[in-house]
């Protein structure tokens, strides 16, 4: 067991280091803002999280080789301790204007940065943030210093695709076996080049590409050059998290919420899909049949959402339209966006249903979406229908016709396809579930409305129905961030590491090949 620890803290230590490289370069950020207050905040954070890396990886450095169990329990560690140690820049710029040093030329304590004197304000919007849920404790956004409002967009960048980080972290330790299991967990892309480091340098490329073009495109429909930088960060990461007040709705702009409707969309496609695009092979858009699905799904929910919306909150088929359409894109991509604050109050049941199963089903695997993923529903409808009808296999070569990734499958694969799906969705529902029950004792809200807020947290959505913020009491902040959690990993890595924690590592905890968020 404790060469176990050692192997999984060396492999934490490693990402630790990466992510305080991120915290001390953002220092760039106060630079050129000219908020110099915030650079001691950054330095301090970077060396408590960089020493703590260091000591793990020191420690860890002549452990033993890892297994898949490894990969699971370090996936289901780093985003739990990330969400921690991300909150620190936010938590140490909060208390260095409550201080207010004179010789820091800090500026006045707003409302904004006074509730994330309370550290567990300050984690649960790192836990958000890494997610790439972005409910939010912030009272306004646009009263953030512009290096808070940069970390809050960079972490949500880096959570969204965590793979980006692995790439680093492969580079750095040769494809460390724990790393590699770690890829396969989170990122869910079959491998484009001949390695697991070349497909992993691929994704790089073209979640950066993906990156520039949202950047471009938003300020080219009229957001400041400042607002398009981070939304088109936290657009394409399908993270949620803004600059401004009251989220998209800020702007009123039909030509920003139709430009931020691809941006949406494309977080919520497999970036595979996306690398044989950019190299000009269109045709993958409409061959993957993830992809084929999503638009189906996207059209679909986005019609009945309309539909259920007119005659209610909106008078007229277009405002109906605009706001059901945009609504329902940015529940099953994850990405939390909002144009309307009024989910909670003036919509019908319906409507907040069917935002609920958009964002419980979210975006495909390969993706930086949440929820189920759409690979896993359409095994289940395949595997359901095949199995209730007793043609699971077909008669002529006993290839099973459901679901998989890789186009043909043995029926041993097939039927593990089906039995995962249902295991991870069923795990799911019931984790989904106890949060509501738990904020349901906590809080005393009405059921719909304590469900879509739960659903939006494990989706790693961020639509709110109201209930998110300062005001909460701290253990319904506790069971939101324990939701984050447990959606970003999609379940098994919880579990192995539930397993872990009861039993220790007696026995190999086999990797279901889970495919993870990003």
């Amino acid at each position: 067991m404790w060469d176990d620890a050692r192997t999984i803290g060396g492999d934490l230590g490693t990402l630790f280091v990466l992510l305080a490289g991120l915290m001390a370069g953002s220092s760039i950020v106060a630079v050129v803002f000219g908020e110099w207050y915030a650079i001691p905040a950054l330095l301090l954070s970077a060396a408590l999280t960089g020493g703590l890396g260091a000591l793990l990886t020191r420690w860890g450095s002549d452990a033993p080789d890892t297994d898949p169990a490894h990969g699971l329990v370090t996936a289901a560690l780093a985003w739990l301790f990330s969400g921690v140690l991300c909150s620190l820049p936010i938590l140490f710029v909060a208390w260095t204007v409550a201080l207010d040093p004179r010789w820091l030329a800090t500026p006045e304590l707003n409302r904004t940065l006074a509730v994330f004197l309370s550290p567990v304000d300050a984690v649960f919007e790192g836990t958000s943030g890494v997610t790439g849920t972005g409910l939010t404790m912030s009272l306004d956004e646009a009263q953030h210093p512009a290096t808070i409002q940069w970390w809050r967009s960079l972490i949500q960048w880096i959570g969204g695709i965590g793979v980006v980080v692995l790439a680093a972290a492969i580079v750095l330790t040769g494809e460390s076996g724990s790393f590699r299991q770690l890829y396969e967990e989170k990122a869910a892309v079959e491998e484009i080049g001949s390695s697991t480091r070349e497909t992993m340098r691929a994704i790089w490329w073209v979640f950066v590409a993906v990156t520039v073009i949202a950047i471009v495109a938003l300020w080219l429909a009229g957001m400041p050059a400042w607002h398009a930088i981070n939304h088109g960060m936290t657009g394409i990461s399908t993270g949620g998290f803004t600059v401004v007040d009251d989220s998209i709705a800020a702007y009123d702009s039909p030509l920003i919420e139709a430009v931020l409707l691809p941006i949406m969309a494309l977080g919520a496609i497999s970036f595979a899909v996306h690398y044989y695009v950019l190299k000009g092979s269109v045709r993958a858009l409409y061959e993957d049949r993830q992809t084929r699905w999503l638009f189906v799904l996207f059209a679909v929910g986005a019609l009945l959402v309309s539909m259920f919306l007119f005659g209610g909150p909106f008078e007229t088929r277009g405002e109906a339209i605009r706001f059901g359409v945009f609504q329902f894109v940015s529940a099953l991509s994850c990405t939390g966006f909002q144009t309307d604050g009024a989910l909670g109050t003036l919509w019908s049941g319906e409507a907040m249903l069917m935002l609920v199963a958009g964002m419980t089903i979210g975006g495909a695997s390969g993706s930086t979406a949440g929820g189920i993923k759409v690979i896993r529903l359409i095994s289940l409808m395949k595997g359901s229908y095949y199995r209730i009808t007793q043609a699971f296999f077909n008669d002529v070569d006993r290839t099973p016709d459901v679901a998989s990734e890789e186009g043909e499958a043995t029926v041993d694969q097939s039927s593990s396809e089906f039995d995962q799906a249902a295991a991870v969705g069923l795990l799911w529902i019931l984790l989904l579930l106890v949060g509501v029950v738990g904020l349901l004792v906590v809080l005393g809200e009405p059921l719909e409305t304590v469900l879509f807020e739960v659903a939006s947290a494990q989706g790693n959505v961020g639509i709110s129905a109201g209930l998110t913020g300062h005001g909460m009491p701290d253990a319904a902040k506790g069971i939101l961030m324990l939701n984050m959690w447990i959606g970003r990993l999609e379940i098994i890595p919880v579990a192995a590491l539930a397993r872990v924690l009861i039993k220790g590592f007696g026995t190999d905890i086999e990797s279901e090949g889970e495919d993870g968020n990003d």
